[in-house]
């Protein structure tokens, strides 16, 4: 199944899903790169980011300056529906 598809289905923001799909193709970015490759506007990033932080969904790696990254997009993912039932 098609990533954007299935995130289209989930109840994200679509600057979520725009960082989710950002994420998914590369090892970890910090949040200049997501802000370029997503078109998330700046003021905005590191908001995104740490909604998606606090929904299971992205790991921040604390070096200067912070990466973010998805370790495994189906298992975050999974998680995150997980946590959605039980809530």
């Amino acid at each position: 199944m098609n990533l954007a598809l299935f995130l289209d289905g989930l109840s994200l923001t679509s600057y979520e899903k725009s960082a989710i799909l950002c994420l998914a193709g590369v090892e970890s970015a910090d949040a200049q790169t997501v802000h370029t490759q997503s078109k998330i506007p700046q003021g905005r990033v590191y908001s995104v980011l740490n909604e998606l932080r606090e929904k299971g969904i992205v790991t921040v790696i604390p070096t200067s300056p912070k990466q973010y990254k998805i370790g495994s997009v189906k298992g975050a993912l999974k998680n995150y529906l997980e946590q959605r039932l039980h809530s």
